[in-house]
């Protein structure tokens, strides 16, 4: 599971967080569901999926997010495709409980831990002052 206990901080329903934005400030993990919504308005943003190992690069349109195109500028949205986006959200949460389902079943207890960055040299005092390759800072 990525950092932390795998709960999406967006619904804090969903226990399989393992999809992330890295154009979103704090790439907080998020269910497939709450990438998907919270994606509508930025469709060109990047993400990546957790594979149980690593976050790799994936796509918004894994999730469901797709670019919407009005027909008529100022004018709200028509029944036909009103229609449409009904028919492709249904579609997508039968695949965000699909999803839910397969982590459940192969969830495994052990947890990633948290990467941390390397230590400042300079605020923690390790540099080394003349090591093998005489270099100085």
């Amino acid at each position: 599971m990525p950092a932390g206990d795998g709960w999406c901080r967006h619904c804090d329903k969903n226990d399989c967080a393992i999809w992330r934005c890295k154009d979103c400030v704090l790439a907080t993990p998020m269910c497939r569901r709450c990438m998907r919504v919270s994606h509508r308005e930025n469709p060109f943003h990047h993400i990546e999926q957790w594979n149980g190992m690593f976050f790799h690069l994936a796509k918004l349109s894994e999730v469901g997010t797709y670019l919407l195109v009005r027909h008529h500028v100022g004018q709200p949205m028509c029944d036909t495709l009103k229609h449409w986006c009904n028919m492709l959200e249904t579609a997508e949460e039968v695949k965000d409980l699909a999803e839910q389902a397969c982590h459940r079943s192969t969830q495994t207890p052990t947890q990633v831990p948290v990467p941390v960055p390397d230590p400042d040299p300079y605020v923690d005092g390790d540099i080394d002052r003349g090591g093998p390759d005489e270099r100085v800072w």
